[in-house]
């Protein structure tokens, strides 16, 4: 399962979704949203792996990186979660599948629609990390960025 999520309207907020799209114009079944919510937890589950794709602010513009999601507890009093949060709501179903947050780092998140060009190279690269993940070829790492854009 691949689930890319993000804000089309903040520009390159949007990896996650563009990524997503990539992988979905190859064949690969993808979830696009606007957030995490707990209604995802049932479809996770019913996975062997899930892939996370999303921008993530505290990472240099254009770097990507690739790290394992772990269970951690989730609030009571919120409808957006982190992976981790929808993880473990997802043992709820009895099956908590290995995941991936796969992040890149945002060139702009300035409001407008679309990416800017470093965003769009971005989330191609983020879609090339997630394919190379579903083969076996990549083990998130949680420190080693896979690229950057300058």
């Amino acid at each position: 399962m691949v689930i890319g999520y993000g804000n089309p309207l903040r520009q390159d907020d949007g990896l996650g979704l563009r990524a997503a799209e990539i992988l979905e114009a190859s064949g690969i079944e993808v979830i696009r949203c606007s957030q995490l919510t707990p209604e995802l937890a049932a479809a996770i589950a019913d996975s062997n792996l899930t892939i996370f794709l999303d921008a993530a602010a505290d990472l240099e513009p254009g770097v990507v990186r690739c790290t394992e999601v772990t269970s951690e507890a989730a609030s009571a009093w919120t409808h957006q979660l982190t992976p981790g949060q929808l993880l473990s709501l997802a043992s709820m179903f009895g099956n908590t599948p290995r995941a991936v947050l796969i992040a890149g780092g945002p060139i702009s998140m300035d409001f407008g629609e679309g990416l800017t060009a470093g965003g769009e190279e971005c989330a191609r690269r983020m879609a090339a990390a997630a394919l190379r993940v579903i083969a076996g070829e990549l083990q998130p790492s949680g420190v080693q960025p896979l690229g950057h854009y300058a």
